[in-house]
């Protein structure tokens, strides 16, 4: 359980029937960040499935914004949000827009070394 009760929602990768299922929270590798309310995430999720990104990143559903304390940890105010982890620290961050969220491409420049 996590502070106020709630429980963390793990960390996702979507399948090859673009169903999520479970990996290790937070694992060093980039996280994106998605509401399942957030219409930018739904069209940002099929961009990221049509250019086969899903396998390059973890899924992390905060759709709960009253309850999860990711929002505030992480400093998240617009989804999708993409963080870069190693170590157990965010190194790097690409901040959804508010009114347009992020684009695959934006994600893909991201993923690029």
């Amino acid at each position: 359980m996590g502070p106020r009760g709630t429980e963390r929602r793990p960390a996702t990768r979507l399948n090859a029937n673009c169903e999520c299922v479970r990996v290790d929270p937070e694992p060093d590798g980039v996280a994106v960040y998605f509401a399942d309310w957030c219409p930018h995430c739904t069209r940002f999720l099929r961009q990221m499935r049509e250019r086969g990104l899903e396998k390059r990143v973890s899924l992390v559903d905060i759709s709960d914004d009253d309850t999860d304390p990711r929002w505030d940890e992480l400093r998240i105010e617009v989804v999708p949000t993409a963080l870069r982890w190693n170590g157990g620290a965010v190194v790097e961050r690409l901040d959804g827009v508010l009114g347009r969220g992020l684009s695959a491409e934006q994600l893909e420049r991201f993923l690029s070394p």
